[in-house]
């Protein structure tokens, strides 16, 4: 008797797990560990503005960190910061348009990132090999918001959008130095974060066709959202949503095309690095390419602040 009540009572946390969703984290997770990525399950960072922590569901990351500088090791990282949903009885869809297309630069500058990461896709944005990487090659209509549908008030969509990228933006500040740290402490981890979501559930994309002014619906595995709802810097999040179907072949193509990322990042980050110790930012191959943001970032400015004012864009 009691070993059946233990099986019965087995059977319904197994139910419970997998009704919240649980289960998809370990899948997530197991999707990039096959790619060779490092995966820290349920990390939790401070908030940017409040302080609070933000869970993030799956941190998977790949890191250069054979790098050495002036000052020490660097590391030169591409972390995903994934959120994952179960909705199997809401789908999702995502509205569409032409009109929320950005310059292929601005793409690359408004990735969150650590200072000297921030610095480094500011001074990459137009490298035209980038722009065609899939990390952010954007579609012909990107997604702007969307709804989960039958869904109550509450919107998953949206609070599940904003929750990731406060997330991954409270990843990326984890980064950041101490206003009185050395220079130094700024160019030791160049960090790209990318939000990702991940649905166990159908993906629907949806826009108006203006030739026959009706709604068009098709279903889709891998939508690309630039998202324009978060209170932090930068203006526009670039928030990648997939189906737990398709995981598996997203997570390949990025590790596929990480090495051409991290060799370019790395190679920008000794630029900026010979730049600080000369204290000029006269070395610095700057590509040409509007950038969505006014000004140079934060580290680039504190450069050029502390040497002369000499900056040179390359084409």
């Amino acid at each position: 008797m009691r070993d059946q009540q233990s099986d019965e009572l087995k059977k319904r946390v197994v139910e419970w797990l997998e009704n919240q969703g649980y289960p998809l984290e370990f899948l997530t997770a197991a999707a990039f560990e096959h790619e060779h990525f490092d995966v820290r399950p349920s990390q939790y960072e401070p908030d940017p503005q409040t302080g609070v922590p933000r869970e993030v569901d799956v941190l998977a990351m790949l890191t250069m960190d054979r790098s050495t500088s002036s000052n020490g090791p660097r590391f030169i990282r591409i972390e995903y910061a994934v959120e994952c949903k179960y909705t199997r009885d809401k789908p999702w869809v995502a509205f569409a348009s032409k009109g929320t297309q950005m310059a292929p630069s601005a793409r690359i500058t408004q990735t969150l990132a650590s200072p000297l990461g921030e610095a480094i896709t500011w001074t990459l944005a137009g490298d035209a090999e980038l722009q065609e990487l899939d990390t952010f090659h954007a579609p012909e209509r990107p997604a702007f918001g969307g709804r989960q549908v039958f869904g109550k008030e509450q919107d998953a969509f949206y609070s599940t959008v904003q929750s990731i990228v406060s997330a991954a933006r409270a990843v990326a500040d984890s980064y950041n130095e101490e206003p009185d740290d050395p220079l130094s402490e700024s160019l030791r981890f160049g960090v790209i974060v990318l939000p990702l979501i991940v649905i166990e559930g159908e993906l629907f994309e949806s826009w108006l066709d203006t030739g026959t002014g009706k709604i068009v619906v098709e279903k889709n595995s891998h939508l690309r959202l630039h998202w324009r709802g978060s209170e932090y810097h930068p203006p526009v999040a670039t928030v990648d949503i997939v189906t737990a179907e398709y995981l598996p072949k997203f997570v390949e193509l990025r590790r596929r095309e990480s090495s051409l990322l991290l060799r370019r990042m790395f190679e920008c980050a000794e630029q900026i690095d010979r730049c600080a110790l000369q204290r000029t930012l006269r070395g610095l191959s700057i590509t040409s390419g509007a950038r969505g943001i006014r000004g140079l970032p934060p580290l680039l400015q504190r450069i050029k602040a502390e040497g002369d004012e000499g900056v040179q864009l390359v084409d």
